[in-house]
């Protein structure tokens, strides 16, 4: 696996296992802050930083892959507080489609998440992060 084909399998993933989640084509740290970015359950996969884990480099190394997944949640104005935990049960699905073995060549580890609202008020902005462990083959 390379670190291209990770982004793939997580967008990939994320689109067949959560209903309608969409990737957004813009850049991935811009998620939220671009107008033509904003999206109901808009979503973008963004490796922010990888290195070695270790093991012999002679035909492959074990390679962490720090994983950042932003997604955005239009609030509903009348009701604020349960747009709100409808956005954490969406991280909630997230990380359990994430961190279930589905694909043998990587293993996600849930990390940590952030929340904010967009200064509109009108969107929520999830950042989880995860780390990735596959191997990354020198040959």
């Amino acid at each position: 696996m390379t670190p291209s084909e990770l982004h793939i399998a997580l967008a990939t993933r994320i689109e067949e296992q959560l209903t309608n989640w969409k990737q957004s084509l813009g850049l991935p740290d811009l998620l939220g802050r671009d107008p033509s970015s904003i999206d109901h359950l808009g979503f973008s996969v963004d490796l922010v930083a990888g290195r070695a884990g270790g093991g012999r480099q002679s035909t492959n190394y074990l390679h962490i892959e720090q994983v950042v997944i932003r997604f955005l949640f239009r609030v509903k104005p009348k009701d604020q507080v349960t747009s709100v935990r409808d956005a954490l049960e969406q991280e909630q699905l997230l990380v359990k489609a994430l961190v279930a073995k589905w694909n043998p060549q990587t293993h996600l580890i849930y990390e940590s998440s952030r929340r904010n609202s967009l200064p509109t008020g009108e969107w929520r902005q999830h950042e989880v992060t995860f780390n990735s462990q596959f191997y990354l083959s020198l040959e």
